[in-house]
């Protein structure tokens, strides 16, 4: 017969055994990515396949980003000053994607909520293009000779674009599209 300090220490070890079990396991759901990291480094690579993973308990933590989802940032009007023309208003309509989850992690941690610093640089960087790259053409209104209009450029949208995929991938953000809308 089992004493009843030994019922006691097996209880406890069983416990004990199954939140350890319960702590190593994770999953990843459709459409989610996982980065895992151990002691604040990434201790594996972004991890997309769906179902349940191992990880070592209470030393790895695991970050879940979304995979493949595409998220859609507007600027609002911004104010833009054109030589000759004067004030406009200028809106950017952006949809981006994480297009690198080690390089996302490593910039934004596991953060998407829109307070969040990713929009703000994402914001900034692409106001910062279209403000430098002169994207606005003058013209005059067809209609009476008279009235000066600005447009966006033809090629503006796919400079910009470039543009804000060389200054966003090395912080593992894709833009995917890009809309410049002309204010009055």
């Amino acid at each position: 017969m089992i004493g009843t300090s030994k019922k006691y220490f097996i209880v406890v070890c069983l416990v004990l055994i199954t939140i350890a079990g319960y702590a190593s396991i994770y999953t990843v759901n459709v459409g989610e990515q996982v980065i895992v990291t151990q002691f604040g480094n990434v201790a594996k690579p972004a991890e997309t396949k769906p179902g349940l993973h191992l990880k070592i308990p209470f030393i790895q933590k695991v970050h879940y980003l979304p995979n493949h989802r595409i998220f859609t940032l507007t600027t609002g009007p911004i104010s833009n000053q054109i030589e000759d023309y004067g004030e406009v208003l200028v809106e950017q309509v952006i949809r981006y994607k994480i297009g690198d989850p080690l390089y996302y992690f490593m910039n934004f941690g596991d953060k998407l909520k829109a307070d969040e610093p990713i929009i703000h640089d994402l914001a900034v960087s692409l106001t910062a293009i279209v403000e430098n790259y002169g994207v606005f053409d003058l013209m005059v209104n067809p209609s009476n000779n008279q009235e000066r209009l600005v447009k966006v450029k033809n090629d503006a949208k796919t400079k910009v674009l470039k543009e804000a995929n060389a200054l966003l991938n090395p912080k593992g953000i894709q833009v995917i599209e890009l809309d410049i809308i002309i204010g009055t």
